[in-house]
């Protein structure tokens, strides 16, 4: 029965859910009422159900199920530009984003009265055609002229993206996520005139850092390691994997001192004490009086503070 006009049930499809997915795998669905996607399909209207699969709507099929481990959520944005959907009749249902990498755009005419003009999207990312209709057919061209323009300026950022791994050796996804450091040739010449370089770090062997770092250019390095990584390796004479002192290396601020770990020498023995400090995990710091500007690594009286 029913209660002031209320019906005693609802059919739980009448209502909408806020909750969008976006595919981060590819799925094949294996039956008739799982759905199939690629990978960055948007699959609207999902509801959550127990037991690692959830149900949402996709390519013209409602209520399907498919992997919740395939796809990943995607936070709303109710608070952005809320006047824009003032107009729409089913407010941010109505808003989405495409990915047009590589996409061919087509114009076609239908039927139906006011929406004759329809372009038809087809990009690598999406299984299904995706089509959008515009009342005119100047309005369809403008569309299209820019959907093409947006996919060619997609088409060549990428490939300025990947010349960039190639000579810089960086891979753009690894950058985004952390300060990556380039290796190079070290350059005292380049530095004095372009300033330290905080993500590019240079390696020397320890005849080299000996001579340079610790003697001829002490002071050069003691600012340099303030802002730039340097690595010091044995010298490749050392056939009977022997050690060099690290002590004074480490003295003048440089970060990584590479020993031969398999000679449990003087030199290991005193890299183990040092990482002791911080219960061997690798990493120490360097204490403050290092950073002052009167810091002499050879004196043993500014070794306070």
């Amino acid at each position: 029965g029913t209660v002031s006009g209320t019906p005693g049930y609802i059919d739980p499809s009448s209502f909408t859910s806020k909750i969008t997915v976006k595919a981060i795998y590819d799925y094949q669905a294996r039956h008739d009422d799982e759905l199939s996607f690629c990978k960055h399909a948007i699959i609207t209207n999902v509801n959550k159900q127990d037991g690692g699969w959830w149900r949402g709507d996709y390519g013209g099929k409602r209520q399907h199920w498919f992997p919740s481990n395939y796809v990943e959520e995607i936070e709303p944005q109710q608070d952005r530009d809320d006047s824009s959907t003032d107009s729409m009749f089913l407010g941010n249902l109505q808003k989405g984003s495409l990915d047009v990498m590589g996409a061919v755009v087509e114009l076609a005419v239908t039927g139906r009265p006011g929406l004759e003009w329809v372009l038809r999207i087809q990009v690598p990312s999406m299984c299904t055609v995706f089509e959008v209709a515009a009342p005119t057919r100047d309005q369809a061209l403008e569309w299209m002229s820019a959907i093409k323009e947006t996919a060619q300026t997609a088409i060549v950022r990428e490939s300025q993206n990947k010349e960039m791994e190639r000579t810089w050796r960086i891979a753009k996804e690894m950058s985004n996520l952390i300060i990556y450091c380039r290796s190079v040739a070290f350059n005292m010449e380049r530095i004095r005139q372009k300033g330290f370089i905080y993500n590019e770090m240079s390696s020397f062997p320890e005849t080299k850092a000996e001579k340079v770092i610790c003697q001829q250019e002490g002071k050069f390095f003691l600012k340099y390691h303030q802002f730039q990584f340097s690595r010091v390796y044995p010298k490749g004479q050392r056939i009977d994997s022997s050690n060099y002192n690290p002590v004074p290396i480490w003295n003048t601020g440089c970060q990584m001192v590479a020993l031969n770990y398999q000679t449990p020498d003087k030199a290991m023995q005193l890299n183990q004490s040092k990482f002791r400090l911080n219960g061997n995990c690798g990493y120490v710091l360097r204490p403050d009086f290092m950073f002052r500007s009167d810091y002499e690594p050879t004196e043993p009286s500014g070794l306070l503070g």
